[in-house]
């Protein structure tokens, strides 16, 4: 690289708000003012291009969550929007471009959940996009999934430093997961030599349901990365080395932000030069050392922007700002072409149908969607299963927006419990009941006081009862012995679609006052 004096500057807007990060934030509208927009298919090609000497630029983005189509009241500007914003963003630095998602990127809508991430996925290469990092909700189907959708994102790498295979019988970890994921990818951008290193954060292995996860972990990631950097700078000349993390600054640590942000005794450079961060869907806006940590938010609203001066032997920051993309842009023709070829008149009438009413409701909140689908779950289970005292999930993911009428659709109920968790019945002790009732939404069909001390039948969903913390060990009910007598293998939302289909209506008033809600005394 040319070496020039070179102006470090760092974009902020301040914000009076205590507690909250700067973010220097760019409307759409103002950075798209040089061009036109139209339904025609849109491409860095068909745009005006200019190439900035020295500047290189990373647009990431974190927890997409299967974000397909655009919803303008959520400011999500769906896969279509995006691909647009995109193409102009190549367009203005031509060749000096790189785009990431740094993980969650498939998990939590109808649209992406009903293939498995299959459409996304097939997606990212039309997109650019050069490597994602795996997060936790990427295992959510299993780890054959995750293979599939790594096949179908074809060039888009999916990267996972840290993850690692684990002998459960001696407790040791043993070698990469090298099926899964990979550890980093190396590209180019105008003779400029990129090294993209993936993680995910290591207490994420239990936010993933423990039995998918079994035979692998999320290695603590300081000294992997220092060692990818060490590789990447030695062996494959990278002038410039970035880490894309699925795990939030504050999740990464003291440890791991000085480790890689000081200077390699092997290489003599500086471990890394930029950090995406993700996760907790919030605004990460730090620096150390002079290396930036970005996150922005979620579900595609917000786009991280870093731009690296090159020009001298240590890469620069020059901008890190969290560019708000919403719906201010058209959407890209090929893109949604692609997303037509998935979704056919058969997929809205069945996404759309409507699958009950709820009398007296237009709002559902998530812990009332966990109650629901507790008591309707008992209720389809108890002729198989007559001695269940209780039955426990972990609640909805969202809200949900009824009709006016009440009404609720498929796709609505998907949306809110998206995830395939089984539900198991075994024997626990009361003192784990309590501890969980306390916690997750519940349903006791008939009152009862629960004892710490004696075992009782639940039914619980999967993720909970199996959760295992970092060391392994069972923590919500630690009173589990891994044995279960019943398993539940419709899912959550297949669940209440099947109640609905023999009790088409049912009355809010009925919901809410539910005595199984509150029918267990400590």
């Amino acid at each position: 690289m040319k070496k020039q004096n070179a102006l470090l500057t760092l974009l902020f807007i301040p914000l009076l708000l205590a507690g909250c990060n700067p973010i220097t934030t760019i409307t759409t509208s103002e950075s798209e003012s040089s061009f036109e927009t139209s339904s025609d298919v849109i491409t860095s090609t068909s745009l005006p291009k200019e190439t900035i000497d020295g500047m290189l630029d990373f647009w990431v983005i974190n927890d997409y969550h299967g974000r397909i189509v655009a919803n303008e009241s959520l400011n999500e500007p769906g896969l279509a929007k995006l691909a647009t914003f995109l193409h102009y963003k190549e367009a203005e630095n031509y060749g000096n471009f790189v785009f990431l998602s740094s993980g969650d990127t498939f998990q939590d809508t109808y649209d992406s959940g009903t293939n498995q991430g299959e459409l996304i996925a097939k997606t990212l290469p039309m997109l650019n996009c050069e490597a994602m990092a795996v997060g936790n909700h990427e295992f959510d189907w299993g780890i054959d999934i995750l293979k599939r959708n790594a096949e179908f994102a074809g060039d888009c790498a999916f990267l996972g430093a840290n993850v690692y295979h684990y002998d459960e019988e001696n407790n040791t970890v043993s070698d990469f997961a090298s099926e899964l994921v990979d550890k980093y990818k190396v590209i180019e951008r105008n003779g400029v030599k990129i090294g993209i290193i993936g993680i995910i954060g290591e207490d994420q292995i239990t936010s993933i349901t423990s039995t998918i996860w079994e035979g692998y972990t999320f290695v603590e990631p300081t000294e992997i990365v220092k060692q990818c950097s060490d590789e990447l700078r030695i062996d494959y000349g990278c002038d410039v080395v970035v880490v894309n993390a699925h795990a939030s600054y504050s999740d990464l640590g003291y440890q791991f932000v000085n480790g890689v942000t000081s200077v390699s005794q092997n290489s003599n450079e500086r471990y890394v030069d930029a950090v995406f961060t993700a996760h907790s869907h919030g605004f990460d806006f730090k620096t150390s050392n002079g290396v930036p940590f970005i996150q922005s938010g979620s579900h595609g609203e917000y786009i991280s922007h870093v731009r690296l001066d090159v020009s001298e032997e240590t890469p620069k920051l020059e901008t890190m700002e969290s560019v708000f993309i919403g719906n201010n842009y058209t959407e890209d023709a090929q893109i949604k072409s692609f997303i037509d070829t998935y979704f056919d008149e058969d997929f809205y009438r069945v996404k759309n149908e409507v699958i009950g009413t709820i009398e007296g409701a237009t709002y559902l909140t998530s812990t009332m969607s966990g109650r629901m689908l507790a008591w309707m779950s008992y209720e389809l289970m108890k002729d198989d299963v007559s001695n269940i005292v209780v039955v426990i999930n972990n609640g909805g993911r969202s809200s949900i927006n009824l009709s006016e009428d009440g009404e609720i659709t498929r796709g609505l109920i998907f949306d809110a419990l998206p995830f395939q968790n089984k539900t198991y019945v075994t024997q626990v002790k009361g003192a784990d009941i309590l501890r969980n009732t306390s916690s997750y939404p519940y349903y006791a069909p008939n009152p009862i006081t629960i004892n710490s001390d004696e075992y009782y039948t639940v039914a619980c969903i999967d993720y909970v009862l199996f959760h295992k913390d970092s060391n392994r060990n069972y923590d919500k009910f630690p009173s589990f012995n891994g044995e279960y007598s019943y398993v539940e293998e419709r899912v959550s939302s297949t669940l209440i679609e099947d109640y609905f289909a023999i009790n088409p209506i049912i009355s809010f008033e009925d919901l809410s006052s539910q005595p199984g809600f509150n029918n267990i005394s400590r």
